[in-house]
């Protein structure tokens, strides 16, 4: 016990303590600098050194401002190839508290050694380091109305994002003076007990309140907010008066207050953003600390802590806290991880029950199950029962179970893979389902272990960007395409290119090997599909169209093959009789993708509008699946299930019942338009990629 509480010790360093205890302050970092601004009762401005570890006093606020609640930002602009550091406040939150919006030139009042010592004429030297009063490009006052936090984005530094009691989000531009743009937060609460994390290098402010947390990025071109909503651990309610920092994917919290106002706590919390997950640490604060604010330093090395209302001041080492957990913390993550799937998968439950179109799906399965059905109403309707009142025991696991025979299959989120520097165009499975293949707009292929997430090998030789890339039957061999005309076959095991086949005179969409591996078919924009031998690397038959060539595919038993056409046809060759079988003509749009089903009695087709589905020995339509977002870039059977796995020009990853036309379930992949997605041969894992170089990873349930 002695040893653990001098670990705990050794992770914080006690500094030196605020001057006044600045309760409700706000801040900003500068280089070694941590500006403190104001607070409930202080009118007092400091500067805090980060590596001489004192403060210095700046200025103070002029007495009509008032700090229930104010915000402070600050602005860097460019004046000839120096940053111009601007700090911005604005506050005056009660009915008859008048309203101020004030800026301050800031210059370091630090000595020489940060090298910001500036020469000034007496004039210039009078505006820095003091508040007075913002004014538009008329020298009028600005007036910005306060809100509970502030932050400061846009491609030219210029845009500053207001949150608002109760649940609103404003844009101001600092160049025009005006608001820009008004938006409501997609939230159920008003934001009261509220946590703010930043990306500002893409526009992302994170909110965390109570048991959600809500992404939004801003689009400056289409001056449009989007929203990704995700429930968090619904048991860490202290999100108010405890302090965040973020660091990459990985958002801290430290301290704050659980239960009554008195107990305070030392407890640190991880979550991770990508996997929508929380840990809480062995180690806790050597104090109790509420109302606390941690600030990151801006070299990502440090974080402070201030405890507002003592005085307490101490910082930590980043590296500290990304270290591979203790066992205790993988029991803590595991646990909390079958209680988020139990809540979420309740969830979905209820949400279910509330969609009629679902209730058609229910019915269906009551009706196959008719001996069954009086008995399993029961089951349901006395669950649902006790589920309302007591929440324990066998009733979470029978949740699983009920779901489980609602959806037949249901997905979670399980890993993001990152790597690629530029949008990810494939992804597929190798046989064994160990490891994927990607390829990317990066110019580059890669190999990943599926378990772990780690690249295993990268695969360099096109030069332009890679359209597809798939395994061999046997594993050994990947065949790729890309925007450089080439096809090209590599050895996995070493990694080097086996092959180069150039015969293709514009890009080539997509290549395949045949069932056995020895023949590959690729089709691309020059209006041919071809037949390579696999062995002697040359074209076995050439297919001419008159219309570029999107998708191409052989069926299970390698007999045929099937072809995309951008006039909106899809044609189905005989490779035994060297013919033309038929064409499939019923789609109105672009057609993006065909595949047959695993067992090739069918053929899986898709347009911008629509998902239909061909009959492969009559060549007829069987059934047409619409909806606003019913078409995509790829559409897949999961193999022995009345299941379609789509992908359309958004974040979404849909699966779709085929025999009621509903959707079941969508997957968020949170990161830009998905492109690419396959799943495993066991139908237990769905990895899918998106334009913003990641690929995602989902398990079933």
């Amino acid at each position: 016990m002695k040893e653990k509480q001098m670990n705990v010790t050794d992770s914080f360093q006690t500094l030196a303590p605020l001057p006044v205890a600045l309760h409700d302050m706000r801040y900003v970092v500068h280089k070694n600098e941590i500006i403190i601004c104001g607070s409930y009762r202080y009118y007092t401005c400091y500067s805090y050194h980060i590596l001489k570890n004192q403060y210095k006093f700046i200025c103070s606020y002029p007495k009509k401002a008032k700090f229930d609640d104010h915000c402070v930002v600050k602005r860097v602009t460019k004046n000839n190839d120096k940053d111009d550091i601007t700090l911005l406040s604005f506050g005056g939150y009660g009915l008859f508290d008048e309203k101020y919006t004030l800026t301050m030139k800031y210059v370091s009042v630090w000595n020489t050694d940060d090298d910001e010592k500036e020469v000034e004429n007496e004039n210039t030297k009078k505006r820095n380091n003091e508040w007075i009063p913002l004014t538009d490009n008329d020298n009028k006052p600005v007036i910005i109305d306060c809100g509970m936090n502030a932050i400061i984005g846009g491609s030219n530094n210029n845009l500053l994002f207001i949150f608002y009691y109760p649940k609103k989000i404003r844009v101001f531009n600092l160049n025009t003076f005006k608001y820009v743009k008004n938006s409501k937060l997609p939230i159920d609460n008003a934001m009261e007990r509220c946590c703010f994390a930043t990306n500002e290098s893409i526009n992302e402010m994170i909110v965390f309140d109570q048991n959600i947390r809500l992404s939004i990025r801003y689009d400056e071109d289409k001056n449009i907010f989007k929203y990704h909503k995700a429930r968090t651990y619904k048991n860490f309610k202290s999100f108010r008066s405890s302090g965040c920092v973020r660091f990459n994917d990985l958002i801290l919290f430290f301290g704050g207050k659980e239960g009554s106002d008195t107990d305070t706590l030392k407890k640190i919390y991880r979550y991770y953003l990508s996997d929508n997950t929380w840990m809480k640490y062995e180690k806790s604060l050597p104090i109790s600390l509420d109302d606390c604010i941690a600030i990151m330093s801006e070299d990502k090395h440090f974080i402070h802590i201030f405890g507002t209302t003592n005085e307490y001041h101490m910082k930590t080492q980043v590296s500290e806290w990304i270290q591979k957990e203790t066992e205790m913390e993988k029991q803590w993550m595991l646990k909390d991880k079958e209680l988020r799937d139990i809540e979420e998968c309740r969830m979905e439950w209820k949400k279910m029950r509330q969609n009629p179109e679902v209730k058609k799906l229910t019915d269906l399965h009551q009706i196959e199950k008719k001996k069954k059905k009086k008995e399993i109403e029961m089951i349901i309707e006395q669950w649902m029962h006790l589920s309302s009142v007591n929440n324990t025991g066998w009733i979470d696991d029978f949740n699983v179970i009920i779901l489980r025979y609602i959806m037949q299959i249901f997905y979670k989120p399980s890993m993001v893979f990152q790597g690629h520097t530029r949008a990810v165009n494939s992804v597929r499975f190798s046989p064994d389902g160990a490891t994927l293949v990607s390829s990317s707009q990066d110019h580059t292929i890669k190999i990943w272990d599926v378990e772990s997430g780690k690249e295993i090998r990268v695969l360099r030789g096109h030069s332009s960007f890679v359209r597809d890339a798939q395994f061999s039957p046997d594993g050994t061999m990947i065949v790729s395409c890309s925007n450089d005309n080439t096809i090209r076959l590599w050895d996995i095991k070493s990694g080097t290119e086996i092959a180069t086949l150039t015969q293709h005179k514009r890009p080539v969409m997509k290549t395949q090997f045949s069932p056995d591996g020895k023949i590959i078919v690729s089709c691309s924009e020059d209006k041919t599909i071809r037949l390579w031998d696999v062995q002697s690397r040359h074209t076995i038959q050439i297919f001419r169209e008159d219309y570029h060539v999107n998708d191409v595919q052989f069926s299970p038993d390698g007999r045929q093959i099937i072809w995309v056409l951008t006039n909106d046809t899809i044609s189905v060759w005989s490779i035994e009789l060297g013919e033309l079988i038929y064409k499939l003509r019923g789609h109105t749009d672009y057609v993006m993708t065909a595949q047959f089903s695993s067992d090739g009695k069918y053929i899986i087709s898709s347009d911008d509008r629509t998902i239909r589905i061909w009959d492969v020995e009559l060549g007829t339509q069987v059934k047409i699946l619409n909806s606003n977002y019913a078409g995509g870039y790829h559409v897949k059977y999961i193999p022995d299930r009345h299941i379609i796995i789509s992908c359309f020009r958004d974040s979404m990853v849909r699966l779709w019942d085929t025999r009621l036309g509903v959707i079941i379930q969508e997957m968020d992949g949170q990161s830009g338009n998905i492109t690419g997605m396959d799943i495993s041969s066991d139908n237990n894992t769905i990895v899918f990629c998106s334009q913003s170089g990641t690929i995602h990873k989902w398990k079933v349930l």
